[in-house]
């Protein structure tokens, strides 16, 4: 028989728990006032014995007040998990996103055309989003979509020139010479939390002609008197016969549009993500314990204070 597994939130975890707390130290409180009853109803101990004077005195004593009876309360609780947690993040990766004008989507104005090594051919890619290491500016990893390829799922890779160059995946076409060459990198796949803690997105390149640097959209523009230089370098050790062929740097140095308003065509794009991790955690709960009430505080002491004494003739 296979073993019960129950999802519950997070949150829905920690007030349970809370409200766990709560009635046991009502319960507590209710037990404790049962025994007091209990030991309420009990006859009193009696006995007699003789005073100085002679006379034969009987003593009675109720039971509550022989038993030393502390009043249970609940102040901390620790709980102590085993479970696995299923993390679903969304955020906006871009807050705001550019639709492609695909009918300029040509060889002269795209800035996504690659040659791809495995296919040997070249062509047009959908979009190239390039992340910035955090801690290590020169370490860049280019996401590629590219939906002809029959998935929606991106691609990812680095520029790694001291793997053999025969196994190279995409060299980038629409930049300049020497030429960005791309080789695939599991890291972001294998590592997600690591790959969106560690890296921001520094540009985005679409097919039209289009990129996005700085939160800014430009457009490639042969005729413009205004123009933009990207300079980032490159990791990676390079073998010496690779020099020639590979870029050291990334550079993208063309004149440029400044794009605004409505012909930025834009949209909201939202980046899920989802991570299971097996984890044992534990918390406490404190409760603030309010004062007891005078009530009864003043039925403890009349119950303590009735002690009998007789005389017997």
């Amino acid at each position: 028989m296979g073993e019960l597994v129950q999802k519950i939130g997070l949150v829905d975890l920690i007030r349970e728990a809370h409200i766990s707390t709560i009635k046991a130290d009502q319960m507590a409180m209710r037990e404790y006032l049962r025994i007091l009853q209990e030991l309420r109803d009990m006859p009193p101990i009696s006995f007699g014995f003789n005073d100085d004077q002679g006379r034969r005195v009987r003593l009675q004593i109720p039971v509550i007040t022989l038993i030393p009876l502390s009043l249970l309360r609940v102040e901390e609780a620790e709980f102590s998990c085993s479970c696995e947690l299923e993390i679903n993040q969304s955020k906006e990766e871009n807050s705001v996103g550019y639709e492609p004008v695909l009918a300029e989507a040509t060889e002269a104005k795209t800035l996504t055309l690659v040659y791809d090594n495995k296919l040997n051919r070249k062509y047009i890619v959908d979009e190239i989003k390039i992340y910035q290491s955090v801690t290590s500016p020169q370490r860049l990893i280019f996401q590629i979509k590219n939906r002809g390829r029959g998935s929606d799922e991106p691609t990812y890779f680095s520029s790694d020139p001291s793997k053999p160059l025969k196994k190279k995946s995409y060299v980038l076409l629409s930049l300049g010479r020497p030429y960005v060459t791309l080789w695939e990198d599991s890291f972001p796949t294998r590592n997600i939390s690591q790959f969106e803690q560690g890296y921001q997105l520094f540009l985005t390149l679409y097919p039209d002609g289009t990129f996005r640097y700085n939160n800014h959209l430009y457009r490639k523009n042969k005729d413009s008197s205004s123009k933009i230089e990207i300079n980032r370098e490159l990791g990676g050790e390079r073998r010496y016969y690779a020099h020639k062929h590979i870029a050291p740097i990334f550079s993208l140095r063309m004149p440029v549009d400044k794009l605004s308003g409505n012909e930025e065509n834009t949209r909201v794009v939202l980046h899920k993500t989802q991570e299971n991790q097996v984890t044992n955690f534990s918390f406490k709960i404190k409760l603030n314990q309010t004062p007891i009430p005078n009530g009864i505080i003043d039925i403890l002491g009349t119950l303590g204070n009735n002690v009998k004494l007789s005389e017997e003739y």
